[in-house]
C-alpha cells in the first residue's frame, strides 16, 4: 500500500472521519500519511506486518457511517449493564449507571479525543496498523469506571453492512481499588473490515478480567489491539477466545508502570479452512515486583495459519519480576502451519524469566490408547482437544462465557473433526 493510495482515501472521506476538518487532526494525519508507505521489505521485517494477511492491505476500503446514539434497542438479548456497537457507529448504552460510570461516543466531545490522543501518543506509536486506525477513525467511546465500584459489562459488535470498514478507538479508564468485568463479543456475520483499539487504564489497586469471544463469519476480518497500563497492584486478566473465519490479527500490549502490578495475556483459537490468525502479545516491565504470564493455544486443521509473537521487555529498574511465556499448538492436518517466537529482553539481574513453545500433531500412542478403550479416532481426537482446552477454561470464573465458549467448541469439532 503506498503512501498516494492511503491519501487517497483519506481525501475522499475526510467529512466522514472523526475531526476531519479541524486542525489538530489533518495535522496528525497528514504526518501519519506521509510516513505510510508499505511495501514488501516492510512486511517482511515489521513486526506489526509480517504476520498479517496482506489481503487486508491490498483491498483496503472506507465506507463512511454516521454515529448516532441510539434509543431503540439494537439487540433482543436481555442484558445487565451493556454497550451494543451496531455497524461501528450506532451505539446502545444499556442500564449503565451514571453514578458509577461515565460513558460516551467520541464523536459528541472532539476535546476528549484530542486529549486521550495526546495522552496516548507514544504508545504503539511503530505499529502500522494502529496507525491506519488513527487515519481514517470513524468511531469509538471513552469509558470511566469511578473509585471503589464493581461493575460487570457486556460489549457486542454487531456488523450487517456489507463491505463496510470500521476503525475505533475505545478509551477505557478503572479509577482507585475498583473491579471491571468486560465480556466484549465480535459477532459480525457480514463481509467487513474492523480495526479496533482498546486502550485500558487501571489505576492504583484496580483490577479488569477482559474475555472476549471472536466468532466473525463470512468474510469478516478483524485487527483487535488492545493497550492497558497497569499502575501500582493493579491486575489485568485478558483470556481471548477466537474461532472466527477468514483473517484475525490480535496484538496485545501490557506496561507496569507501578510496583506489584500483574499481567495475565491468555489466548486459544481454532482456524481451518486458510483462516490467518496473527497473535502478539508484549509486557513490559518498568517498575518492581510485578508479574505476568503470556499463554497462548491454537488449534489448526486444512491449510491455516498462524503465527504467535511473545516479548517479555524487563527494565534494569524491574527488579523482582517474575514473567512466563508459553504457547502450544496442535495440528491436525499436514498442511496446517504454526510459527511461535517466544522473546525475552532483560536489563535487571534478580529476575524469574521463562517461556517455552511446542508444536505438533497429535501423539498417536495417545490416540491408541483411547481408541483401545472403545472410542473411534474422531471422538479420541476430540477428547484431547478439550483436554488441550481445560485449563484455559478453568481459569474462568464466569459461568456465562464459559458455557458459551464450551457450546462454540463442540460446534467447531462436529465441523472439522470428520
Amino acid at each position: 500500500m503506498s503512501m498516494e493510495n492511503i491519501q487517497k482515501i483519506y481525501n475522499s472521506n475526510i467529512k466522514h472521519i472523526l475531526g476531519g476538518n479541524e486542525d489538530y487532526f489533518k495535522n496528525l494525519r497528514q504526518d501519519l500519511v506521509s510516513n505510510f508507505i508499505i511495501n514488501n521489505k516492510l512486511i517482511k521485517n515489521n513486526e506489526s506486518l509480517k504476520n498479517i494477511d496482506k489481503n487486508v492491505l491490498n483491498n483496503l476500503s472506507f465506507r463512511s457511517t454516521s454515529t448516532t446514539l441510539n434509543h431503540q434497542r439494537l439487540t433482543n438479548e436481555a442484558l445487565d449493564s451493556s454497550i451494543v456497537i451496531k455497524n461501528g457507529s450506532n451505539y446502545d448504552f444499556i442500564n449503565l449507571d451514571d453514578n458509577k460510570v461515565i460513558v460516551n461516543p467520541l464523536s459528541s466531545d472532539l476535546g476528549l479525543l484530542v486529549n486521550r490522543l495526546e495522552k496516548n501518543k507514544d504508545l504503539l506509536k511503530d505499529d502500522y496498523i494502529v496507525n491506519l486506525n488513527s487515519i481514517l477513525l470513524n468511531s469509538g467511546f471513552d469509558f470511566s469506571l469511578n473509585d471503589n465500584q464493581n461493575l460487570k459489562v457486556i460489549i457486542i459488535h454487531k456488523n450487517d453492512q456489507n463491505e463496510s470498514t470500521i476503525f475505533a478507538k475505545n478509551f477505557l479508564n478503572i479509577k482507585k481499588n475498583s473491579k471491571l468485568l468486560i465480556i466484549e463479543k465480535f459477532l459480525n456475520n457480514v463481509s467487513s473490515n474492523s480495526n479496533i483499539i482498546n486502550y485500558f487504564e487501571l489505576e492504583e489497586g484496580s483490577e479488569l478480567l477482559h474475555l472476549v469471544i471472536q466468532n466473525n463469519t463470512n468474510d469478516c476480518n478483524l485487527q483487535f489491539t488492545t493497550h492497558t497500563t497497569c499502575h501500582k497492584s493493579s491486575k489485568f486478566n485478558q483470556l481471548i477466545f477466537n474461532l472466527g473465519d477468514n483473517s484475525l490479527r490480535n496484538h496485545h500490549y501490557a506496561s507496569l508502570m507501578g510496583e506489584h502490578a500483574e499481567s495475565n495475556l491468555r489466548g486459544l483459537f481454532f482456524a481451518g479452512k486458510k483462516n490467518i490468525v496473527d497473535n502478539k502479545t508484549t509486557v513490559n516491565h518498568f517498575s518492581h515486583s510485578c508479574s505476568s504470564n503470556q499463554i497462548y493455544k491454537g488449534i489448526l486443521t486444512d491449510e491455516a495459519k498462524a503465527s504467535y509473537l511473545s516479548k517479555t521487555y524487563v527494565d534494569k529498574q524491574a527488579q523482582k519480576t517474575d514473567g512466563y511465556q508459553l504457547s502450544k499448538g496442535i495440528l491436525l492436518s499436514k498442511d496446517a502451519y504454526f510459527h511461535s517466537k517466544p522473546e525475552l529482553k532483560i536489563y535487571a539481574d534478580d529476575v524469574k524469566c521463562s517461556h517455552g513453545s511446542t508444536i505438533g500433531p497429535f501423539d498417536e500412542e495417545e490416540i491408541f490408547y483411547l481408541r483401545t478403550r472403545g472410542l473411534n479416532k474422531n471422538t479420541a481426537r476430540a477428547l484431547l482437544i478439550r483436554a488441550f482446552c481445560y485449563d484455559f477454561l478453568r481459569s474462568i470464573d464466569e459461568d456465562s462465557y464459559v458455557n458459551e465458549v464450551n457450546k462454540l467448541i463442540n460446534e467447531w469439532l462436529l465441523k472439522y473433526l470428520h
